[in-house]
């Protein structure tokens, strides 16, 4: 059914949201008080024809905007994608004064982290790009507008070179084909890290093909072979080959230096990285005598980045390979306050809280689901004054705060940081305090 609808609002996901017939329905790329021609069929809505444009909107120059779901707010003025965001953290915290939106500069080539998918189009050439929003159809992208500049020259170059030593991509209906996906990590000097994700380890023109891919590029530092031959959407499989360089590059965050390899969890924009890391540091009010805990650590950026500005630090996260990687790190930037544990976080604040360590503040940055429950009554169990919440997911943030706050815990600040420019994500921190 074709009908003619206004929008009145936009939702979390960066959708257009309109009324017909007493339900609200939603659709990508409409802005409020713009009106449109949309086709409804059940509970898929799609925009057929803009009929007037806001104020608000901008051209993007893409030619796959409509199809692709890496970004969904670039039609969007920057100031207004930032109101957007703010809007929203200061609608779930309404009796609270929210700060003002921490927003960078540039919204363009911040992603340090590509993840590219092959395939082949109707004339047999080999394409390459994002996945179509919520399906595994590659939408082909030359030139993605929010992707690093570097990594968008080294998957155009690899698309050249499948065709040269004639590598199939992978499909992943017929189970046949070598190349799944390339991962793609530059750091803030320009080099690059290329892991290519096999679905075999027999790769007979691997030599040549990485060879002509470093002699077109220069900055990359190291190249992976990662073998997934599982029937997976999971990316990275277990086994992996460094085929040259040091399995890692290395980057600067806050002045400190981290070992980035395939498998680490690493905050995709650089620049927004340090400001959320700073005001979340900032908001903690640390000194030389605090005991901190660092939950969820990942690679142990916060917790190395305040270690000079406290007596202790303990990181801990469930991924191995990310707690080797913070020990490595600490070890590289020679502090010898802070200590890192593999163990599921629920699991370690039971023991803490069962042996009655004492924490004098605590960071989360727990994945998009938020605490568990557990972790949340050993963490009060624990009597902690200050928690620094960090949070990519600001509505199982809330939750979690919200839970908290039953049992003595106040908001004392909140700042939404735009970690992800246009798109409708946003990271979130709140401090608490114990009262």
């Amino acid at each position: 059914m074709n009908v003619k609808v206004k929008c009145n609002r936009l939702n979390y996901d960066g959708k257009g949201s309109f009324v017909f017939k007493g339900n609200e329905y939603s659709v990508s790329n409409l802005l409020p008080t713009e009106e449109a021609m949309v086709e409804i069929n059940r509970n898929n809505v799609k925009r057929i024809e803009l009929l007037n444009e806001s104020k608000a909107r901008v051209k993007v120059n893409c030619n796959q905007y409509e199809n692709c779901g890496a970004c969904n707010l670039l039609h969007i003025n920057y100031q207004n994608e930032a109101q957007l965001k703010q809007d929203f953290i200061g609608g779930m915290y309404h009796r609270h004064e929210v700060n003002n939106i921490l927003y960078g500069v540039d919204r363009f080539n911040y992603r340090n982290k590509v993840i590219a998918s092959f395939s082949v189009d109707k004339k047999g050439n080999v394409v390459s790009g994002m996945y179509e929003e919520n399906s595994h159809k590659v939408v082909p992208l030359t030139n993605c507008l929010i992707q690093n500049k570097t990594a968008n020259e080294i998957i155009a170059t690899i698309m050249l070179l499948m065709k040269k030593h004639r590598v199939n991509p992978y499909n992943e209906h017929r189970r046949m084909g070598i190349l799944r996906h390339v991962l793609i990590r530059t750091n803030t000097k320009g080099e690059a890290l290329v892991t290519f994700v096999l679905n075999d380890s027999r790769f007979p023109q691997r030599k040549a093909f990485y060879n002509d891919l470093r002699m077109a590029h220069k900055n990359i530092k190291t190249v992976i072979s990662n073998i997934n031959s599982r029937k997976t959407s999971v990316v990275l499989g277990d086994e992996e080959i460094v085929a040259y360089g040091d399995g890692y590059i290395e980057d600067v965050l806050l002045g400190k230096k981290f070992k980035i390899s395939s498998k680490t969890f690493y905050q995709i924009n650089h620049a927004q990285t340090e400001i959320l890391y700073s005001k979340a540091i900032e908001m903690a009010h640390l000194n030389k005598y605090d005991r901190v805990l660092d939950a969820y650590c990942g690679i142990g950026t916060i917790s190395l980045i305040v270690a000079d500005m406290c007596k202790e630090v303990i990181g801990v996260e469930i991924n191995k390979h990310s707690i080797r990687n913070a020990i490595d790190n600490a070890k590289y930037n020679n502090i010898r306050n802070a200590f890192f544990i593999a163990d599921d976080c629920t699991n370690y604040m039971n023991h803490a809280a069962n042996t009655k360590e004492r924490f004098n503040c605590v960071f989360l940055d727990p994945a998009r689901d938020g605490c568990s429950r557990e972790f949340l009554k050993s963490l009060l169990a624990m009597n902690v004054r200050k928690v620094v919440y960090i949070s990519c997911n600001p509505i199982t943030q809330r939750e979690d705060i919200t839970f908290l706050q039953q049992f003595g815990y106040r908001i004392k600040e909140i700042q939404p940081v735009d970690m992800f420019p246009g798109t409708s994500h946003v990271e979130n921190i709140v401090l608490l305090e114990k009262v």
